[in-house]
């Protein structure tokens, strides 16, 4: 179950890096269809909700 917990960190690690914009005013940070079918749209909203929560925040600073 280790590998399995890092692998779901991992990629959303990824799609953070590659997709979110922490300045962007948008609800979604970037439009749904860039992202294709590699994250369901409502899964994408609440991970972006998190990363600009003060909790996500403060698991940034963190690391």
């Amino acid at each position: 179950m280790k590998s399995l917990g890092k692998k779901w960190r991992d990629w959303k690690s990824t799609l953070k890096k590659k997709y979110y914009d922490p300045d962007s005013h948008s609800a979604d940070a970037l439009p749904i269809e860039q992202l294709g079918n590699q994250v369901d749209a409502h899964q994408w909203k609440i991970l972006v909700q998190f990363w600009r929560s003060e909790k996500g925040t403060v698991s940034i600073l963190n690391i």
